[in-house]
């Protein structure tokens, strides 16, 4: 794991971290719920895996595959 992981994960347990990316697996490791936005407007919400899984990622012009 990275030591950003790691400070994340640490910082998590008492702490809420809203994290901007523009890579949304590099979320994966850390986020308990992703929120997508698009334009300012809320287009997917859930755990990792469900945002990850999710058609609107994979057709998605600026998630990189």
């Amino acid at each position: 794991m990275g030591q950003i992981t790691e400070l994340i994960q640490s910082l998590k347990a008492e702490h809420a971290i809203i994290w901007i990316e523009h890579i949304p697996h590099a979320l994966r490791a850390v986020a308990d719920e992703i929120l997508v936005l698009n334009f300012g407007k809320n287009v997917l919400m859930g755990t990792p895996a469900e945002v990850m899984a999710s058609r609107v990622m994979r057709v998605s012009p600026w998630v990189d595959p």
